[in-house]
């Protein structure tokens, strides 16, 4: 039987990158209606914590399949990952932001902004706030959406501990996520009631991720397992539902936390009922290049929004506008910079991952022919050489099958 690795992702997190996108332009960009509209529905807001919860899933997958034993390749894949595109979307952002001064505005995606956002000392400081501690780390935020990819990070660091302890403590690396799985659930218990909220947030961050290591460890222990870890996975997610109020807090007004809840769970649903998906191979290969798209857009769009506001201003045919030319930007950051990386991280897998089934035996096994297109002639020159080639194909033909057997 063939093995497919492949996982339909692709266009679900494009997608996910398009609803923050949408909540974005739609409240900094749109009319008074479309902000409404917007507001009330804060498609952005309940997509990273799906988004979360199905990097809990990729990442812990990657690190079972892919990187066992081998915590510092896991590191330096993930870094490769983030930080050159960060690096290069920072670059534009600064230019933008600079472009929207020379013109005499000092108001851009989120807040009056001034000359200090573009100085030397805060963009020092975003070269090396990466890892989150207690922020803002920087005067102005260059690349607002980062904060996200900065919980992502500490995610990161968490499974590369887990992947580096399986030896000295001599156990399989499914019981170590199972065990970051249910600290986790004891770290959001913990900080339920805490009066720092910050602290409350990131509990239902990690419940987040956790859910998707469940859902993994869900598909990979037998049957006698599987049960368990998802009975797991929907006690982390009751947990994350309990925890709403501190997910939601910042950007969703109390009377409508409840179905902006609903639609998350729903949404988390959605994801993983992906996992029963098979798709065929040419539609594998449409997925997974629109799945590439998502962390572009999801950094890009900011700088492409300043600059269209600037030129456009607020309009409903200005989020058009930012948008279409936000997938343009990440369609081509994606073709230049990201496929160049790309190459990088599968020298450090050892492998690409793509859409392609793995090679496997055949199911049955299939008997020597031996090539008679070319019979040997009794020749000499240029007939003596063909009879050679010939005679080279035949017996190929016979070691190769002779292999497969």
């Amino acid at each position: 039987m063939k093995q497919k690795l492949y996982r339909p992702f692709g266009a679900w997190r494009l997608l996910l990158a398009i609803f923050v996108m949408v909540q974005h332009l739609g409240i900094n960009l749109g009319t008074s209606d479309l902000r409404a509209i917007t507001a009330y529905w804060v498609p952005g807001t309940i997509a990273v914590p799906v988004f979360f919860a199905l990097s809990g899933f990729v990442i812990v997958e990657a690190a079972h399949r892919f990187y066992a034993k081998r915590p510092l390749q896991f590191i330096a894949n993930r870094a490769l990952r983030i930080l050159p595109l960060y690096f290069v979307t920072l670059a534009i952002s600064i230019a933008a932001i600079a472009i929207a001064l020379s013109c005499g505005t000092e108001e851009t995606m989120y807040s009056d902004v001034n000359a200090e956002a573009i100085s030397l000392p805060n963009i020092v400081a975003h070269l090396y706030a990466l890892v989150p501690t207690q922020l803002p780390l920087t005067t102005f935020e260059i690349v607002p959406v980062f904060w996200a990819v900065r919980v992502e990070i500490v995610f990161y660091l968490a499974v590369g501990i887990a992947i580096a302890a399986a030896r000295p403590l001599r156990l399989p690396f499914p019981p170590i996520i199972l065990g970051m799985v249910l600290a986790s659930a004891g770290t959001a218990i913990a900080f339920s009631g805490h009066t720092n909220t910050l602290y409350r947030l990131w509990a239902s961050f990690a419940i987040q991720f956790a859910i998707g290591a469940a859902m993994y460890l869900a598909c990979t222990w037998d049957r006698n397992f599987r049960a368990a870890m998802t009975a797991l996975a929907g006690t982390l997610l009751g947990l994350t539902v309990c925890l709403s109020d501190d997910m939601f807090q910042w950007t969703v007004a109390d009377a409508n936390r409840l179905r902006i809840t609903a639609t998350f769970v729903a949404m988390l649903a959605f994801t993983f009922s992906l996992l029963l998906v098979k798709l065929k191979e040419q539609w594998e290969r449409v997925d997974q290049r629109l799945g590439e798209l998502s962390y572009p857009l999801y950094l890009l769009h900011i700088p492409v929004a300043i600059l269209t506001k600037l030129v456009l201003g607020s309009s409903t045919s200005s989020v058009g506008v930012a948008a279409a030319l936000s997938l343009v930007a990440a369609y081509f950051v994606n073709n230049s910079v990201e496929r160049s990386v790309r190459r990088l991280r599968d020298s450090l897998r050892g492998f690409a991952i793509a859409p392609d089934p793995q090679p496997t035996l055949p199911d049955e096994p299939v008997r020597p022919v031996i090539n008679n297109r070319h019979p040997i002639r009794t020749s000499t020159g240029d007939d003596a050489r063909e009879s050679d080639r010939s005679r080279v194909m035949d017996e190929g033909a016979i070691a190769t099958s002779r292999a497969r057997w």
